[in-house]
């Protein structure tokens, strides 16, 4: 049976010269087996802001139908 709640995805862009710096997560609370707050995370290096939006778009396009998205 298939969830009705979206999980959730967050990513932010920041500067890191040269180019930009992608990260796409699913966050997740820590435990005893988790020591980071997150399922997985992906991490990019891009020449623009423009490229990142493109590889955040084609990313979701393929992985992202069951996830709602947050600017992290």
């Amino acid at each position: 049976m298939r969830s009705t709640t979206p999980h959730l995805l967050k990513y932010n862009v920041t500067p890191a010269h040269p180019g930009v710096l992608l990260k796409i997560w699913e966050p997740a609370p820590m435990n005893n087996q988790r020591l980071k707050p997150f399922l997985f995370m992906i991490n990019q290096r891009l020449e623009t802001e423009d490229e990142a939006q493109q590889v955040l778009g084609e990313y979701l396009a393929a992985y992202g139908q069951d996830y709602a998205i947050d600017r992290g």
